[in-house]
């Protein structure tokens, strides 16, 4: 049996309503177009998932870069190759910086 005590923070408070369905099809939580651009620049590698292709993966990347600013896109590519250590993200997205008007 769970150990009670541990778990008292969280009795009686409810958690916020789920605004978006995942691929599975269950509840969750939709992000900003910055924050999905930094979760894809830290963790995607532009290949083939159990989730997604890397078409798929590229797409979306493109998309997010259209909605945010420059300078965003940037520090983010900045940050995926010296904190995450990436090569091709980084490359990519500071690709679409250079590009001025992020033209597909």
């Amino acid at each position: 049996m769970a150990n009670q005590t541990l778990f008292t923070s969280h009795r009686g408070k409810r958690l916020p309503a789920v605004n978006t369905l995942n691929r599975e099809g269950a509840g969750a939580y939709a992000y900003a177009p910055k924050h999905k651009l930094a979760q894809y620049a830290a963790t995607g590698c532009l290949n083939n998932t159990f989730y997604a292709t890397g078409e798929q993966q590229l797409a979306t990347i493109l998309a997010l870069t259209r909605q945010i600013e420059p300078e965003f896109v940037a520090k983010t590519a900045i940050y995926a190759r010296q904190v995450g250590k990436m090569k091709d993200m980084p490359a990519l997205l500071l690709s679409r910086c250079l590009r001025g008007a992020f033209i597909a």
